[in-house]
């Protein structure tokens, strides 16, 4: 599964001038550790929050999770 971020600069790649790539590529490389970062964030906040929220759905829980970014 490619994540959203790659699908954006798969679509930009198309339209760059080449001497413009390599300052787009370290975009994108910013992009995929900002969301990892999320990702991992996220995750360290369902371990500390989950059982305290058992009865969310998971887009409630990810709602909250926003909330509190």
């Amino acid at each position: 599964m490619k994540i959203a971020t790659e699908f954006l600069f798969i679509e930009l790649y198309q339209f760059i001038d080449i001497k413009h790539y390599e300052e787009v590529n370290d975009i994108f490389e910013k992009a995929i550790e900002i969301e990892r970062n999320y990702l991992i964030d996220f995750f360290k906040f369902f371990r500390d929050n989950g059982e305290n929220h058992i009865g969310l759905t998971i887009e409630q829980f990810v709602e909250l999770y926003l909330k509190n970014v």
